[in-house]
C-alpha cells in the first residue's frame, strides 16, 4: 500500500514464484488518478523488489497501456537491470494475474548480479 498522510493512494499485488529461483510476479499496480506520475507506482514496485532482492521480476502488460510500459522501464532502470519481452506462455496466467481472453505481453526484469542492494529508503 502507498499512502500520503495516512490516505491510501495506491497498492501493488505481487506473488513470489513457487521455487526459490522463480521470479516475483507483479500482478497489479494501481494508483489513484490524482497521485499518478509522482513516483508512487515506482515506489510500490521497488518495495516488491526490496522484499524479494534475489528474484527477477515479471509483469504482464497490455500493449496499449503505455503508462504501465513506461513504469516497467523506469523500474528496470532504477534497479540497474535489463527488461525484455518474453513469450506469454513462459508463465502461468494465474501467476501473471490475467484472465483467459485478456491479451498481455509478459516482460521480464532480470536483476543484475552487480546492482547495489536497495536500501530502506528505496535508493
Amino acid at each position: 500500500m502507498a499512502d500520503i498522510s495516512g490516505d491510501p493512494i495506491g497498492f501493488c499485488v505481487a506473488l513470489a514464484g513457487r521455487t526459490e529461483i522463480a521470479p516475483v510476479f507483479v500482478q497489479l499496480v494501481a494508483v489513484v488518478p490524482q497521485a499518478r506520475q509522482r513516483g508512487a507506482g515506482l515506489a510500490l514496485v521497488r518495495a516488491v523488489a526490496r522484499a524479494e532482492p534475489h528474484r527477477d521480476i515479471v509483469l504482464a502488460i497490455q500493449d496499449e497501456n503505455t503508462a504501465s510500459r513506461a513504469l516497467s522501464q523506469r523500474v528496470a532502470v532504477s534497479l540497474n537491470s535489463k527488461i525484455r519481452r518474453v513469450p506469454i506462455r513462459s508463465y502461468r496466467r494465474s501467476e501473471l494475474g490475467i484472465a483467459e481472453g485478456e491479451v498481455h505481453r509478459a516482460w521480464l526484469i532480470t536483476r543484475s548480479e552487480s546492482a547495489p542492494p536497495l536500501d530502506a529508503d528505496g535508493g
